[in-house]
């Protein structure tokens, strides 16, 4: 599964992240929201989905300590000297994400002795509705949105994007 856009962010809440989110997500955002769960061979993944047109999106919970912080650590280096230092030691303190995706699932490309899966997306982080999305997110977190498609990150109550790759 690709992730359009990930939300960073320290997580107090434990465990229990989409619990919260599917209290608080329906109060911040006009689209509808539901439980759902992505299904791989022999993983089971549980999800939030969100009815954003044109295409919905669900949302999964990372914490994973193997490859999670550093996975955030070159995001905090890709963006080092162009967001304040306040803002990098908070980016340098998240240790889970949540990963936003389309619902729309990219169809595998089986052969007889491989299976394929290609990186895209139909998911616009940028698109007005996810955006709102990403907005109550980070609201809700505290967090970082990190924009996949579009190379991009917006620090917490800021509205300011800064380019993963400098200018």
């Amino acid at each position: 599964m690709f992730a359009a856009a990930q939300i960073l962010f320290e997580n107090s809440g434990g465990a229990r992240c989409l619990e919260w989110l599917l209290a608080e997500l329906p109060r911040r955002i006009s689209r509808p929201v539901s439980r759902t769960e992505w299904r791989g061979f022999t993983t089971v993944v549980p999800q939030i989905r969100v009815e954003t047109r044109p295409v919905a999106l669900t949302i999964q919970f990372d914490d994973d300590a193997a490859y999670v912080p550093a996975e955030i650590e070159e995001t905090a280096a890709a963006v080092r000297g162009r967001i304040d230092s306040q803002a990098l030691a908070a980016l340098q303190r998240c240790r889970a994400r949540l990963d936003i995706m389309s619902a729309t699932p990219v169809e595998p490309v089986v052969t007889q002795d491989t299976i394929s899966v290609v990186a895209e997306t139909d998911l616009d982080p940028a698109s007005p509705e996810v955006a709102a999305v990403l907005e109550a997110l980070a609201d809700i977190t505290q967090g970082f949105v990190l924009d996949c498609v579009n190379g991009r990150l917006r620090p917490p109550a800021s509205r300011t994007w800064v380019p993963l790759e400098p200018a």
